[in-house]
């Protein structure tokens, strides 16, 4: 039997073993302006009035940060996870003026609607059980309406989710009958819930089928398409070694995947009910009808990226030359091609970082792309880990759909949003995982901290400052940047933005 992966985004989403219950009080969690950090009560006996945000302000647009803190004390709470929100100011959506995230945890449901599985039986039946929360993970919507619960631990066949809704205090009551088992991935869109369920298993891989859930009708979900589709040649073959993953767009009407094999990778885009092949790599050339060679870098993981109406799609993508990026007009099947780490003809972990020596504003690992809000641009993570760094170098940075289409890449075509600097030291922030605001004007983004809740910089040797994972906000220009959240015994581990009207009347 194959053993699907669980999605980086359900990874995000379901960061596997995460747990929630009243040991983790918002009261807690103390957030701050670091330009003022004198005052970080979390409790006025009078709330005072909200922040008037100014056009000169740094961060003028009103935003809600949804995350997940996960417990990282041991044989204390590394069991337990929360599901939080809080706005771009650092404070609670709820009660402006009070500098705290509010913890998005109580299930307002009957305990026989929902249950955690911990352990099972040989038979299946539950052995272990707990209350319904985000123990094991949780991700919700863009519009703070809807959320699917991981219900079981995931298995070698993938997870178990639960369909919830948001009532108007913000408590959570589960939809009955809504529990879906042997799921990979999924992705909440455009009133939308997709996910991936394992069909079939050969020797080398799975099929897995796509179905998409009408969350306003609830009726039973309806099957879609294939991955890979009953005609692609790898599958015929029994070479497909996808793992069932795929990404969507916010138009609710387009997913893509990449299904690869050992030796090759094909790209499919489903849009509007048709499924089509934009491309086949087969690095080690062709023999007849069979692409030879082995021990390809593809992944269905590999970094995409799906433009908002689903018009166009990238593809950041590892061969044997280097680190390119491949970018199609998903309606007229085009390519173009943008080399962003030239490695031909040698190793590319070494060559890499040879060019990366001298040369700061170059990467050799893209993750979590995604296009600006107007798709003229695409924000993604750049870093690298050489052997010389003892903390590894990480940014958002802004890539310009222009470069793609003039194939001209250089240092000044690259923004760069966070401006990490390049030493061993705290202030080299590492970021683990972000996104793009609602208005898509700046960006949120958990990364290691530097200060902790009195606004005092952290010790450097301090577990902390290396190991635990804090909000941050920044602007799309790259001139700002604060840490808004900090917690001694949590880490973020997920990031999802929402307008302030997901909370605010």
């Amino acid at each position: 039997m194959c053993k699907p992966k669980l999605a980086v985004a359900l990874a995000c989403l379901l960061l596997a073993a995460c747990g929630g219950d009243q040991d983790s009080n918002p009261a807690e969690v103390v957030s701050f302006d670091l330009w003022q950090p004198g005052d970080i009560s979390t409790t006025p006996e009078t709330s005072p009035e909200p922040e008037t945000k100014t056009p000169d302000s740094p961060f003028p647009e009103d935003f809600i940060v949804s995350f997940i803190y996960k417990g990282m004390v041991p044989n204390e709470n590394t069991d337990k996870s929360d599901l939080y929100i809080v706005d771009s100011a650092g404070e609670n959506p709820m009660a402006p003026g009070v500098k705290a995230p509010l913890a998005l945890t109580p299930f307002a449901i009957d305990p026989d609607a929902c249950q955690l599985v911990l352990a099972k039986k040989a038979d299946g039946t539950p052995l272990t059980t707990a209350p319904c929360s985000c123990n094991l993970g949780c991700t919700i919507d863009d519009t703070l309406t809807w959320i699917a619960v991981t219900v079981e631990k995931p298995s070698a066949n993938g997870f178990a989710f639960q369909i919830g809704k948001f009532n108007a205090e913000l408590q959570v009551q589960m939809v009955k009958g809504s529990v879906f088992q042997n799921i990979v991935d999924l992705a909440f869109t455009a009133g939308y819930l997709y996910f991936s369920q394992v069909k079939y298993c050969h020797e080398t891989g799975c099929q897995y089928l796509v179905y998409r859930y009408d969350l306003e009708n609830i009726p039973e979900p309806q099957s879609q398409f294939l991955i890979p589709p009953d005609g692609d040649p790898d599958l015929v073959d029994g070479q497909a070694t996808t793992d069932g993953h795929f990404i969507a767009a916010d138009d609710g009407q387009t997913l893509a995947f990449i299904s690869p094999t050992i030796r090759s990778a094909r790209v499919y885009v489903w849009r509007q009910g048709q499924i089509k092949e934009l491309d086949y790599l087969c690095p080690g050339g062709m023999q007849g009808d069979h692409c030879t060679g082995s021990g390809s870098n593809f992944s269905d993981l590999d970094p995409l990226a799906l433009s908002h109406n689903g018009k166009k799609l990238s593809w950041f993508m590892q061969g044997p030359d280097g680190l390119e990026l491949r970018f199609y007009d998903t309606d007229l099947g085009t390519l173009r091609k943008l080399t962003l780490m030239d490695t031909t003809g040698k190793d590319f972990a070494t060559e890499s970082c040879s060019q990366i020596l001298g040369n700061d504003w170059k990467f050799n690992t893209v993750t979590e792309p995604r296009f600006t809000d107007n798709d003229d641009g695409l924000v993604f993570i750049a870093s690298s880990h050489c052997d010389t760094q003892k903390r590894p170098y990480t940014d958002v940075v802004k890539l310009p759909v222009a470069t793609i289409e003039t194939g001209n890449l250089q240092q000044h075509t690259i923004k760069n949003l966070t401006n990490n600097p390049r030493v061993d030291s705290l202030e080299n922030t590492i970021i683990l995982t972000w996104d793009l605001s609602p208005d898509g004007g700046n960006i949120a983004y958990a990364a290691s901290p530097i200060y902790d809740g009195t606004g005092k910089e952290l010790s450097p040797s301090s577990a902390n400052a290396n190991k635990s994972r804090e909000l941050w906000v920044a602007d799309l220009q790259g001139n700002q940047k604060k840490q808004i959240t900090y917690n001694a015994k949590y880490t973020s581990t997920w990031v999802k933005t929402l307008t302030s009207s997901a909370v605010k009347p």
